[in-house]
Parts: C-alpha cells; structure tokens; sequence
C-alpha cells in the first residue's frame, strides 16, 4: 500500500474511507478484477507514472463497483470528477470489462479546473465547486449559464473567467439578458412562422419543452427575433423609505428578498413591498391627494346588500373593533374583511351585475369549515389544490355562508 501522504491528498476521513479500507483488507478475490487503492485518475491529475506495486487489489464485479461508490463519497476534488466517470460506467454498463475500463481511464484528459467569474460582483472563483459553495447556486446551474445554456440562476450571472481579476465595468457588458417582447419562431419543415411559442405548441402537438430545447440548437426550429442583446445599461433602483440606491432591478430583488415580476409591478407606482416604495431616479411622487371630507354618511356593504349609518355601525355588525372599511372607501384597500364598500348611493342599482364581486371561498362538506380561497384550503387540510379541485367534498361557499361562520359567532 502507497504511503498516508498520498492517501490523505486523495482521501478524507470519514464513514466511507472506514467501509472502503475495511474492504481492502478483508476482500480478496485471486479471480477477481484488479482495483487500484490510490486511483489511476491521480497519477494522471499529477503527470507521473501509475504505480501497480503495493497499489493492487483483487475484488469480485460486485465489490469492484461498490468500493469506487465508496470512493466518489471520500474522494477529495484532485479526483473527484474522474471518479464519478467511472463509478457511472461500472454501474450503468453491467457488462463492460476490465479491458474497457482500463482505455476508457487511459484516454481521459487531465482533469482542468476552469475558474468562473460572478459577473455581478465581478469576483473570480478557482473553480465551479467554489463559486456553488461561495454563491448557493448549484454546480449544474453555473456550467449551463457558463455555457450560454441557462440566463441566470438566483438572479447571478456567471461566464468562464480568462484572467484573475475583473471589474464590474467589465463584467456588465459580458452579461446576457433576454428581450422581453414574445419571440417569434420558424418551422424550417413547413417554413411556417409563428408568433409566440404557446402559438407553435398548440398548432403542431409538440411540447414546450421540446420546442425550446429545438430552438436552442437551432435544429428544425429558429427563431425570427434576436435570442440575446448585449451591453445592457442597468437602471438604478431606490427605496424611497430608506434612500438606498440598486444598481440593477436584479440587484435589487436579491437584495431585498422580492421576486423581479413582483418588483416590476410594483416599481414606479404608490404599491408597496413590506412597506417600502421602490422607484427609478426620474420618477416623481404624485402629490397626496386632498381628502373631500362628506360628514357623516351611509355606507353599504356591497356582498350583503346592508346599508350602515356610520363604520362603527358596521363594525358592531361583524363584531369588530378595528376593520379597514376607512381605508376602502378613501381607495386605499380594494376590501374590508373579504367585503367591498362604498358609500350608500340611493340612485345606484346594487343588484346589477355591476356590482357583483366574484366570490372565492371553498366549502368542506365533511367538516363544514369555509376558507377564503383554494390555496388556504390546500396549505390547510395538507392537499394539492387539483386534489381539492377534483374532489366532490368541496363546493364554493357564498359570502353570505362566510360570514355566519366567522362574523355571524361575535356579532
């Protein structure tokens, strides 16, 4: 057997290295295949000589391929790669001989660590391992990106690095960004144009999936809009409340937890996130509008068709201290307790299909309990919504059923 050294610059000890030494000292099969203790992979990583002598062991077709499943779970990075290689040979191809092993192993390149660099941040990592460990994204995600396969995973953007330093300067122009108008296609076999991929799908029966990855090898199907624009200008975001400047839509989003649709949205108006405004430099805050105080006045609850006096009214009503039915009728809220109001208009025809709000809440028919919507029936009673969906033990419940369940008890 070779000396620690070595072992320990292939090895960590853990549960794994135990099981794979243990094999090594009490299997031996005179009939079996032979198994190198330290891995041909690391003679190769280190540009010497194999070493047979002391190195060799002899273990039945079973044993052979568990020992190198023990490997890939102790190996160190040196011969990480190359071992998973092998172990997926030996496992898939139950018939492959040692003799094939041994060319395959034998024509392996040396295994080159490729350093990435994290175009948003402009910092340069050894190698794909690292920038996962470092950044939370996973392996698979940063070679694709890398690989112009994947735009970004968790909002970063990767590209193989060619030197050991970069600035950000640098990096913006290197990052790829989808135009957002709907892509236009071409079947090269019918030499039909299509304007949007949904479009394609439904006319030829061929998945999205399967359509998107034709497209990207530019095989059968291509697209009539340009795929990908460079040297993109990042616009600066800032949070009114706190005064802290983006320096990307993205940046923001990651930065301040908020999905980029949802920032999109609600970028530029009087909506908020977690109580905070987010808005681009040139835009300029509407001025508050001057409230038009009424005086006392009606007001109606729209689902129940009840006409109240005054809020505390029909805050009494639904045995509420504290209702949001203010806010509704200034047009800061859309609704108060599920319920939409307004003030009591006697002209008005409230039993017009003008004012008929759809309605969302779900019934159990076993239980008897409503929920406001379908996903809160779901997160509650542990199903899928499509389980709930499909089920006869569920029905839609009307307001008026919602409200002698939860408002009829303390009114």
């Amino acid at each position: 057997m070779l000396n620690e050294n070595i072992m320990n610059e292939c090895f960590e000890k853990n549960e794994y290295y135990d099981k794979m030494m243990e094999m090594i000292k009490t299997t031996n099969d005179p009939e079996g295949e032979n198994h190198h203790i330290v891995p041909r992979a690391y003679f190769k990583v280190k540009g010497i000589d194999v070493i047979d002598e002391g190195n060799l062991v002899k273990l039945n077709r079973k044993n052979h391929t568990l020992i190198h499943y023990y490997i890939t779970k102790c190996c160190k990075d040196i011969i990480k790669e190359p071992m998973l290689f092998a172990l997926n040979l030996m496992s898939v191809s139950k018939v492959v001989s040692e003799e094939e092993l041994k060319n395959v192993l034998e024509t392996m390149t040396e295994w080159k660590r490729k350093k990435v660099v994290c175009l948003d941040t402009a910092v340069v990592y050894k190698s794909i391992t690292e920038a996962s460990e470092k950044t939370g994204v996973s392996k698979e995600s940063i070679a694709g990106i890398c690989n112009h396969k994947f735009y970004s995973s968790h909002g970063l953007h990767f590209d193989w690095a060619t030197k050991d330093e970069y600035t950000i300067e640098e990096c913006r122009p290197m990052i790829r960004t989808y135009i957002q108008p709907t892509t236009r296609v071409k079947c090269l076999a019918t030499g039909k144009e299509y304007n949007s991929l949904s479009e394609a799908t439904a006319d030829t029966g061929i998945p999205r999936c399967f359509l998107i990855e034709k497209l990207n090898a530019e095989k059968e199907w291509i697209r009539l809009t340009p795929k990908l624009v460079n040297n993109v200008t990042p616009v600066e975001i800032i949070c009114r409340e706190t005064g802290e400047v983006f320096s990307s839509i993205r940046d923001c989003a990651r930065k301040e937890s908020i999905d980029r649709r949802t920032l999109t949205r609600i970028m530029n108006t009087e909506r908020t996130h977690n109580d905070k405004h987010y808005q681009t430099k040139d835009y300029v805050v509407p001025p508050m509008p001057i409230p038009v105080y009424k005086g006392r006045q009606k007001i109606i609850c729209i689902e129940l068709k009840k006409v109240f006096n005054t809020i505390k009214e029909a805050n009494a009503f639904f045995g509420v201290e504290d209702s949001k039915i203010s806010d509704v009728l200034r047009g800061c809220r859309t609704t108060s307790m599920n319920a939409h109001w307004e003030y009591y208009d006697p002209n008005k025809d409230y039993n017009s299909k003008e004012f008929n709000y759809r309605c969302h809440f779900i019934k159990s028919l076993k239980t008897g309990k409503i929920y406001e919507s379908l996903r809160q029936a779901a997160e509650a009673e542990h199903n899928s919504r499509e389980t709930i969906k499909s089920s006869p033990d569920w029905v839609p419940a009307t307001f008026e059923e919602y409200f002698e369940a939860y408002y009829r008890k303390t009114a």
